[in-house]
C-alpha cells in the first residue's frame, strides 16, 4: 500500500519522538503492526506536546487508506491510529469525519467483540491506577509505550460512549475524559 507519511521534521523533536519519526522515515508499512504502533505513539507524544495539528496531519496521511484485512494484530496498531484521528476530529467538532472513522472500527471491533463494552470498561477502570504506577517504573520508551497504550484504552471508550452509556453510571464519563488527560500529561512529562 502507498502511502505517503506526512512526519514532522525530526530536527523540530527531541529525544523518543524524535527517534520514532527517525524509525518511521526508514521503515513504515501499513501493514505492519508495529509500524502503526509506532505511528500512535508518535501521535499521542505529538497531542501531549500541543502539536495537534502536527499529529492530526500525521494521522490523516494513513487512517483514511486502512481497511481491515482479517490480520488483529495488524488491525489492533491501525485501530489505535484511527481512534485517535477520531478523537481529535472529535475535538475540533468534526464529527461527521469522526463517525465514518468509528465506522471503521465498529465494523471490525476486536476489542469488544466477546463482551460489551461497558464489561471492558470496568475492567479497564479498575487496572488503571496500577497500569500507570507501573509505568512509572519502567525505562522511558517502554513507559511511554505503556502510557500510550493506556490512553488508547481510555479514548475507545470516550469515542463509543454512545454505545456505553446505557451500561455505566453517567459519571463514568467524566473518569473517562480525566484518565486521557492524566495520561497525556504523563506522556507529556516522560518525553525525554
Amino acid at each position: 500500500m502507498d502511502i505517503g507519511l506526512a512526519l514532522p521534521e525530526d530536527g523540530s523533536l527531541n529525544g523518543i519522538p524524535r527517534k520514532i519519526v527517525g524509525m518511521l522515515r526508514k521503515r513504515f508499512s501499513a501493514v505492519k503492526a508495529d509500524s502503526l504502533e509506532r505511528m500512535a505513539l508518535l501521535a499521542a507524544c505529538l497531542v501531549a506536546m500541543s502539536r495537534r495539528r502536527e499529529a492530526r496531519k500525521l494521522l490523516d496521511s494513513v487512517c483514511w487508506k486502512l481497511e481491515y484485512t482479517g490480520n488483529e494484530v495488524v488491525w489492533g496498531g491501525a485501530g489505535d491510529c484511527i481512534l485517535l484521528l477520531a478523537s481529535l476530529f472529535n475535538d475540533e467538532g468534526s464529527i461527521k469525519e469522526r463517525d465514518l472513522l468509528l465506522e471503521k472500527i465498529r465494523t471490525n471491533d476486536i476489542m469488544s467483540d466477546e463482551y460489551p463494552k461497558a464489561y471492558y470498561l470496568e475492567e479497564d477502570l479498575a487496572e488503571h491506577a496500577l497500569i500507570m504506577a507501573q509505568a512509572q517504573q519502567e525505562s522511558p520508551k517502554n513507559r511511554l509505550e505503556i502510557l500510550t497504550q493506556e490512553l488508547l484504552r481510555f479514548v475507545y471508550y470516550q469515542q463509543f460512549w454512545d454505545d456505553i452509556k446505557g451500561d455505566v453510571h453517567g459519571s463514568e464519563r467524566d473518569v473517562v475524559d480525566r484518565i486521557i488527560r492524566e495520561c497525556y500529561s504523563a506522556i507529556e512529562k516522560s518525553i525525554e
